[in-house]
């Protein structure tokens, strides 16, 4: 890539590898670092350090102590790491309870993470019926569409969101949310039903149904759900399939040892 836009996006990645490398440096025995420590174990000027820590700080990846000034992990890598171990065993977990979900059903289920604006499957039973969507474990889908993919952004960082909305929503079919008003109104909707249906907001021809999986600390790590083609799943056959998916969502929860609602 050349030209400005080139230029400037290697300058975005230069400064992300410098984070990393400054992240990099509290995975020994060291827990604590100052500036001047940092920019001399890198090899980098004070500046850049300084820049790098302040960023991480505002996010809360690493904290300030306010005595000595020198830094250490914050708790928002501890949430993460939970998060990463979660998705290392959520499909073996998942499995036994998708297909349960697929007999009960006969429709294929999904097991989704969000990443960025994308829904990602990390986990897949096939369906029982002739008629099937096409997809396979690691497919990525535009969250704002899919049933799977609303779920995980009613309940992620609102920031997140407002990136999105911010960037611009595409709009694929007459029924997909691509408007902020219309997003927003939806995942407030998904957060008080506990469940989100898609109505062919990626793909006119495909349908679905999700609910959330929680982990331990209350957090909403993925999300469960069928799909099919919209000839069978119509109002009425996702209105029966509600119960069972939100169910299956439930149990997997509880195997993560999320709090029991109230």
């Amino acid at each position: 890539m050349t030209g400005a836009r080139g230029h400037e996006r290697a300058q975005i990645l230069k400064s992300l590898e410098t984070g990393l490398r400054v992240l990099g440096c509290f995975e020994g025995a060291k827990s604590e670092w100052g500036v001047t420590e940092l920019a001399g174990e890198l090899g980098v000027s004070k500046a850049s350090v300084y820049r790098v820590l302040a960023t991480l700080e505002r996010h809360g990846y690493v904290l300030q102590d306010e005595g000595s000034g020198r830094y250490r992990l914050g708790s928002r890598l501890i949430r993460l790491g939970r998060l990463a171990a979660n998705h290392f065993s959520l499909p073996e977990r998942a499995l036994p309870l998708m297909r349960e979900l697929r007999d009960e059903t006969g429709e294929e289920v999904h097991l989704a993470v969000l990443d960025g604006r994308e829904a990602v499957y990390i986990a897949k039973v096939n369906g029982l019926r002739p008629v099937q969507v096409v997809s396979e474990i690691g497919d990525r889908c535009p969250a704002h569409c899919v049933s799977t993919g609303k779920v995980l952004l009613a309940h992620a960082d609102p920031a997140l969101v407002e990136g999105m909305i911010s960037e611009g929503l595409v709009c694929y079919t007459d029924r997909t949310h691509a408007t902020a008003g219309s997003l927003l109104e939806e995942l407030e909707k998904i957060r008080g039903q506990g469940y989100a249906v898609n109505w062919g907001e990626w793909r006119e021809d495909v349908r679905g149904v999700a609910a959330p999986v929680v982990n331990a600390d209350g957090s909403v790590v993925a999300s469960v759900g069928i799909c099919g083609p919209a000839f069978r799943l119509d109002e009425g056959f996702i209105q029966k399939s509600i119960p069972a998916v939100v169910g299956s969502a439930s149990r997997l929860s509880g195997q993560l040892g999320a709090p029991e609602e109230r």
